[in-house]
């Protein structure tokens, strides 16, 4: 069998990349399925007992600017909009990094885009354009910050996010025991 890596320029090369032991591959997933069933938690049902609504909520489609339902988006809400979604850019970037950017941050856009809808289906909060494109370009943030740790570290990104998905796991684990215990009559 001919070995063509040889013939490709330095450019075109593909990078190598090690694979992540069963341990270190386990906690990211655990970590990114801990992540998206508390951030299913805290967008659709605001971090309260899991309900349906009475009826269908508005959805604002402008973004950014008030309209004749809904006031400006407050600048705090679009920044922890944008926040949230930084993680999962990170988690997507580190457990599937052969991914393209733009697949990825499409993937992003859909899970946003999929709270909204859900929100509004269950009638439990408006539906907001602007949070799609903030939870967006947050997720393409942490996308991008994968990418540059993957480029510029020693030790690498998935080892690194490893060992911070581990630490936040626990931690989301411990704060989502107490909300549970605090919303229990």
């Amino acid at each position: 069998m001919l070995d063509t890596t040889r013939t490709l320029a330095p450019s075109t090369r593909p990078l190598p990349t090690a694979r992540v032991p069963l341990a270190a591959e386990t906690v990211l997933v655990a970590a990114f399925s801990t992540y998206l069933t508390l951030l299913t938690w805290a967008i659709v049902w605001k971090l309260r007992l899991p309900h349906v609504g009475e009826s269908l909520s508005p959805v604002k489609w402008v973004p950014f600017a008030a309209t004749a339902v809904f006031g400006p988006s407050a600048p705090a809400e679009v920044a922890a909009n944008f926040l949230v979604f930084v993680p999962l850019g990170l988690l997507l970037g580190v457990l599937w990094p052969r991914r393209a950017w733009w697949s990825g941050t499409l993937l992003i856009a859909a899970i946003s885009t999929t709270y909204e809808v859900l929100q509004f289906v269950l009638a439990v909060g408006a539906a907001d354009i602007t949070d799609v494109i903030a939870n967006t370009t947050g997720g393409a943030v942490g996308l991008a910050l994968v990418a540059c740790a993957q480029t510029r570290s020693r030790f690498g990104a998935r080892e690194v996010l490893q060992r911070a998905g581990g630490f936040a796991l626990l931690v989301a684990l411990i704060v989502s025991a107490l909300a549970v215990v605090s919303l229990t009559p």
